[in-house]
């Protein structure tokens, strides 16, 4: 064999050689890899009725989709009550301007949330701007990082119209009480015409009063005293007479409805020492007239103090004797709301059997946010209030498990930092003593604070309080087979029941079916199944003419038949036509807020070019540095096969020449 063959077939076997002892050291190769991601772009459609069903319109929001689809990662939504994204294919069938209000501010909020982690580059709101629901549009808009460009759909022109503009009275009232209503009615191009305002309830006129028109823009308050005569929910109709070549009709006409009570809920606040929570509790129950408000420290225990409906206890207890007070309220069946703290003597709380307790390893405190249950059902939040938990400032809890019974009703978990727990946060127990509802947590004075700074108003958190102390102040429901169900419903609003049934033990089941028969003001009867969740029932009946409802609904377990009946109200009252006229004033005022742009329908087309022309929307390229042992590289062990394969052909095949 010639010495070139020699040298050939020792250099591949010595390079083979040499890389399998190179393995002995185990390299690390480091790996880059370069991603590349797409702006996002979201197209939100407002999908409300009052937006004019318009098949050339649909063209052009194609037209529109496509052209951004060509070079941006397009997210396409429609949004009115709630937003709900789409495909680019479903536009005919999904938006068909039905739904029963706008709620931009959430729109907004709910693209922030999904992609603000993102290439979140720029949104296009395509509406009238007649936002009907939800908070400030234009508060909403603070701090974006990204253009809002919009779309000015509708019609901005002010018709000749006269209208129920605004109520305002206490939807709560009790029995036998006198309370306020005023009217507020408005119009638009009718001065010197004469209309009349009148309220009625139960069928009877109970006032009515004539008024002249002005001017052009006018508006005028019309008060009245209303006696509450009878328990439960009394519907009240406002009228305001049409004018001649009047062209909207449908806001001439309003609903309310006045729950009446009989009697108020006595609340005692006890707590360990003074703290600014105890302020806080005391307010938000008080902007209720349903409730009686007394706050005291333990030390100064009032001497009635089993009369009330229930007690709210402060980082309590603290020591063995306001543990003894304590243990009277539960003998006494009162109703009781713990708040724990730093005070609370966590071994002396857990020595109460109520259907908790807490394992603390230390003094120490975690900063803990809420998270919503969405399977939560023993009362139901508005959207706003269930939006808002999320965002609420921490509270302060025990570093420590929280044990709870499996009958638990959890309204919010503990969120620890980044990591969703199943620890509660807020979460109500059956005892045998009567009800009990816990709070985690100290310094929700800091929630209302929240709530007012970004709403202007205390009303999400003072519905989470007062609607967890009335829920501890009812008593038990022992009944096996429960139907929850709001009281009123808009006539646009599907009308949505939960129902539970519970086994001899009292543990919520669902293995049988749950049917109910609604029954109109006619006799109509509309029969439905309840679905099944994971241990209960839901129903989603669809949306019902306004009038008033009977229900009843039936189970069998066993050999046992259960019923429930019940009534609810749906109101006349349509968000999407009180308003008819476009704000396109906002819409021009989002836009500039966050360096974007409006748009007609007739340009839209124009919106591609000036997100090209925007430097700031460019994809997001991301490198990442990945170590790989060599050892795991195949192309390595294919190099080494590829030159001892070589080696032995050209052995074999110069051996045999």
């Amino acid at each position: 064999m010639k010495k070139t063959k020699r040298i050939t077939l020792i250099v591949l076997k010595g390079l083979a050689v040499l890389m399998l002892i190179y393995l002995l050291f185990d390299p690390v190769l480091k790996i880059k890899r370069t991603r590349t991601e797409k702006p996002i772009v979201v197209v939100a459609q407002d999908n409300s009725a009052s937006i004019k069903e318009n098949a050339a319109y649909k063209e052009q929001l194609k037209r529109l989709v496509k052209e951004l689809g060509k070079d941006y990662d397009l997210k396409l939504t429609t949004f009115g009550s709630k937003t709900t994204a789409i495909n680019a294919d479903e536009i005919d069938s999904k938006v068909d301007f039905t739904d029963y209000c706008t709620d931009i501010s959430q729109t907004i909020d709910d693209i922030v949330d999904k992609y603000s982690n993102q290439n979140l580059s720029a949104a296009v709101l395509l509406t009238d701007g007649i936002a009907n629901q939800g908070s400030n549009v234009l508060n909403a808009c603070d701090n974006l990082h990204f253009p809002v460009l919009t779309v000015a759909l509708g019609d901005t022109t002010l018709w000749r119209d006269v209208f129920v503009a605004e109520t305002r009275y206490n939807r709560v009232v009790y029995k036998d009480n006198d309370f306020p209503l005023e009217i507020v009615i408005g119009a638009t191009k009718a001065k010197g015409s004469q209309s009349v305002v009148s309220v009625v309830k139960d069928g009877k006129t109970i006032y009515d009063k004539a008024f002249n028109i002005g001017e052009d823009n006018f508006s005028q308050a019309f008060s009245l005293v209303v006696n509450a005569d009878k328990v439960g929910v009394q519907r009240f109709v406002i009228n305001v007479k049409a004018i001649d070549t009047e062209k909207n009709i449908t806001n001439n006409h309003r609903e309310i409805f006045v729950e009446v009570m009989d009697g108020r809920e006595k609340v005692l606040i006890l707590a360990a020492s003074p703290h600014p929570d105890v302020s806080a509790l005391k307010e938000s129950l008080k902007s209720n007239q349903n409730y009686d408000v007394t706050a005291a420290l333990i030390a100064d225990l009032p001497k009635d103090f089993l009369s009330y409906n229930v007690v709210i206890l402060h980082q309590l207890p603290s020591n063995g004797d306001n543990l003894n007070k304590i243990k009277q309220l539960i003998n006494s069946n009162v109703p009781l709301l713990f708040i724990i703290g730093t005070q609370t003597n966590l071994s002396l709380l857990n020595s109460m059997a109520l259907g908790f307790s807490i394992t603390a390893n230390s003094q120490n405190t975690n900063q803990v946010t809420s998270l919503h249950n969405p399977d939560f059902s023993l009362f139901t939040l508005s959207k706003g209030t269930e939006d808002i938990i999320r965002d609420l400032p921490p509270l302060m809890c025990p570093v420590g498990k929280l044990n709870a019974q499996s009958t638990t009703q959890t309204l919010a978990y503990q969120k620890i930092g980044s990591v969703n727990t199943n620890y509660p946060l807020l979460s109500f127990y059956n005892t045998s003593s009567g009800k009990v509802g816990l709070i985690a947590g100290e310094n929700i004075w800091k929630w209302r604070l929240h709530n007012y700074l970004f709403n202007h108003t205390h009303n999400e958190v003072d519905e989470i309080i007062q609607k967890s102390v009335q829920l501890v102040a009812n008593k038990i429901d022992k009944s096996r087979f429960r139907v929850l169900c709001d009281n009123v419903f808009n006539e646009n609003q599907p009308i949505s029941m939960q129902a539970e049934l519970y086994n001899e033990n009292y543990e919520l089941i669902n293995d049988s079916e749950v049917s109910i028969v609604i029954k109109n003001q006619q006799n109509k009867t509309f029969n439905f199944t309840f679905g099944k969740t994971t241990n209960a029932y839901i129903l989603n009946a669809g949306r019902f003419q306004s009038g008033h409802y009977t229900y009843l609904a039936k189970t069998t377990l066993g050999e046992q038949t259960f019923s429930v009946n019940g009534s609810f109200e749906v109101s006349e009252e349509n968000l999407e036509q009180i308003n008819l006229t476009a704000d396109h004033s906002l819409l021009y005022n989002i836009a500039h807020k966050t360096s974007g742009k409006m748009f007609y329908p007739s340009n839209m087309q124009a919106i591609a070019d000036f997100l090209k022309a925007n430097d700031q929307i460019k994809p997001m390229i991301y490198q990442t540095i990945e170590p790989k042992r060599l050892l795991a590289c195949w192309w390595y062990w294919l190099a080494i096969l590829v030159l001892l394969s070589a080696e032995w052909g050209l052995r074999k095949y110069w051996g045999n020449t």
